[in-house]
C-alpha cells in the first residue's frame, strides 16, 4: 500500500486524485502533505445515510481526497520522485508505520534537488483490503535526515 501511495502521488495526470480516494485512502481517510490536508467524510455522501462506508464513485464523502493533487504540479516543478528507504512498524497489528525516504524533484529548467523525509501512515481494512486511514508528512525537505 505504501510504494502503490507513492507510486500515484509521483504521477502528473488527471486521475490520481480519484484513483488514491478510491483506491488507498479508506473513505474517511485523511492526507496531510506539503500541499495541505484532504480528509474524507464516510457516511456523509448524498447518497449514503448513517455511518456507512461509501462505495459510490462520484461520493461526495470523497471529494475533498480527490481534489488532494489539483495543486501539487503548479508553477516549475516537472517531477518528482519519492523513494522509500525505511519503513517502521510501531504496533503488533502492523497497522501504525513510520516512513522515512527522500524525495527528488526537478523543475522545467532542469534544476534536480533531493530532500529526506519523515511520514506516518495510519492503515485500516476497508472492503477486504488494507488502505491508508491517514498520511501525515512529519519532516518535509529535511538534509541529512538519513545520514
Amino acid at each position: 500500500m505504501v510504494y502503490r501511495f507513492f507510486a500515484l502521488v509521483d504521477q502528473n495526470r488527471a486521475g490520481v486524485g480519484e484513483e488514491l480516494a478510491s483506491n488507498v485512502f479508506t473513505s474517511d481517510g485523511i492526507f496531510a502533505g506539503s500541499v495541505g490536508t484532504f480528509k474524507g467524510t464516510a457516511g456523509m455522501c448524498c447518497t449514503c445515510v448513517g455511518p456507512t462506508v461509501c462505495r459510490e464513485t462520484d461520493c461526495l464523502a470523497r471529494k475533498e481526497l480527490k481534489t488532494c493533487r489539483d495543486q501539487a504540479w503548479t508553477g516549475s516543478l516537472a517531477t518528482r520522485r519519492h523513494e522509500v528507504e525505511r519503513v517502521f512498524i510501531n504496533d503488533a497489528e502492523e497497522v501504525d508505520l513510520v516512513i522515512v525516504g527522500s524525495m527528488t524533484a526537478s523543475t522545467r529548467d532542469g534544476e534536480e534537488s533531493t530532500h529526506s523525509f519523515l511520514a506516518r501512515a495510519l492503515l485500516r481494512g476497508q472492503d477486504g483490503k488494507p488502505k491508508i486511514r491517514r498520511y501525515q508528512v512529519l519532516i518535509s525537505g529535511a538534509k541529512g535526515l538519513l545520514e
